[in-house]
């Protein structure tokens, strides 16, 4: 199953176990300029995002920590 492909009409129980857990392919620099979030979301956090057992928080995508764990930061900025 694709992320964009209409879901299965059957019960979760019949298709979840086919679900992916972690994605092969971890793309850690993503073009967000179109939505207003260049140098906002660190790596660490877009790299999380393609692994469905680890546990994301709302503050790893706060502009306010994006130096913690990227170390290609030009720029800080904070959106009001």
């Amino acid at each position: 199953m694709y992320r964009f492909e209409r879901g299965p009409i059957t019960e979760p129980k019949d298709f979840w176990h086919r679900m992916p857990v972690k994605r092969q392919n971890t793309y850690r620099r993503l073009a967000l300029e179109h939505v207003g979030a260049t140098n906002l979301i660190s790596e660490h956090a877009i790299a999380r995002s393609h692994d469905r057992s680890l546990p994301l928080m709302i503050k790893m995508f706060a502009s306010n920590n994006f130096g913690k764990r990227s170390f290609t930061a030009t720029e800080n900025k904070v959106i009001t």
